[in-house]
Parts: structure tokens; sequence; C-alpha cells
């Protein structure tokens, strides 16, 4: 009996995993299409940089994708958002008979260096961000000054990366949302400066 039930489970577990895998396979690929580029083991991220916005619309048009302002949670995150942005967000190739991200996975995931995309002729190469710079990023201290909660409703000390800009944050109520210099600190902006932004969605498993 416990081996027939054992064996049910097994093709039940089997099962979903058959059902769930093409749609995790087609979400992926929706995600990408839509402009959104993959970091595994972190997610999909989306460089919205040709018209800068203030913090509360890039929240705003990002909860509107089903996604997030990203919130930087470690090292490797910070590391994504900077190539993301020194690459000046995704530019489409084709490769493999379809179109994808510009960035290499396998690169990414075992190379320290930005990864550089290899445009098709037929796609302008974009021209280069500035090295230094600085994005919306979801964090701020809007409530109550000092206390940094990211826009998912945690204190950022959980979100696991501080780093902050030499001369941040600043005390003040002007100083109240999140920022990311690609230099790899947070900062605290002014809410109303029109900025390019990042939308962050979970890899789905």
């Amino acid at each position: 009996m416990a081996r027939l039930l054992s064996c049910s489970l097994l093709v039940l577990a089997s099962l979903c995993l058959v059902h769930t895998r093409p749609y995790h396979e087609e979400k992926h690929r929706a995600l990408l299409r839509s402009g959104y580029v993959y970091f595994p083991g972190g997610g999909y991220y989306r460089l919205a940089y040709k018209t800068p916005v203030v913090w509360a619309e890039a929240r705003r048009n990002c909860q509107q994708e089903g996604a997030t302002l990203a919130v930087v949670n470690s090292e490797k995150e910070a590391d994504n958002l900077r190539s993301l942005y020194l690459n000046n967000g995704p530019v489409k190739r084709e490769r493999d008979g379809g179109w994808s991200d510009s960035y290499d996975t396998n690169v990414l995931a075992e190379s320290t260096v930005d990864p550089i995309p290899t445009p098709t002729p037929d796609v302008p190469t974009p021209t280069p961000a500035p090295a230094n710079a600085t994005i919306h990023i979801g964090f701020h201290d809007i409530f109550i000054e000092g206390e940094y909660l990211t826009v998912r409703n945690e204190p950022l000390i959980m979100a696991g990366f501080i780093r902050w800009k030499v001369g941040y944050p600043i005390a003040d109520d002007e100083h109240n949302c999140g920022g990311f210099d690609t230099g790899k600190f947070i900062l605290d902006n002014p809410c109303d400066v029109k900025l390019p932004y990042v939308c962050e969605i979970p890899e789905v498993y």
C-alpha cells in the first residue's frame, strides 16, 4: 500500500512538472519579447531609460506590468543592474531562429566582465549610457524620515544590500526616494527628479 501511494505521488509530481514547464517557458519568452532581460538566479529586469520619469510614476509603470521597481538584494543583483544600465538596455538580436535578449546568460553566469551586446547588422547599436549614473529603484522613506522601506513593504535593512554613496542618506524632507548609482551604491533622491528606472520580476520556477 505504501509503495502504491509512493508511486502515485511520483506520477502526480511528474505530471505537474510536465504541465507547468510549458507555462514557465511561455512566460519566459513573453517577458523577453516585452523588453525584459533574464539574469540566471536573479530574475527578469527591464531598463526604461528613453523617457525618464519621477519615482512615483516609475513605480506605477512597473506595477502595471506585474513587476516592481527593482530592489537590490545582493552584490550579484547590484552587478546585474549595473550591467543592464551600462549595456543601455535590451538590444534585440536574432538567435536560434527567433528574437531573444542581447545578453549571453552563460557569459553573465561565468564572467565578472560586463557582457557586450552583439546586435545584428540591421539593428543599430545604441549610444552608450554614461558610465556613472543614477536610476530609480524600489525603496523610500516617504512615511517616516530615516525609516527606509522597500516597495515590498519590508525594511530596507532586510533587503540584504545597503551600500550608501558617500554623502548619503540625506536627512531632509526632499530626499525620500531610492536610487541606485551604477558605481553600485544606493542613495536617496528627491522624489520629483526624473530618472531612468528598472522594473523587476522574480525568476519563475
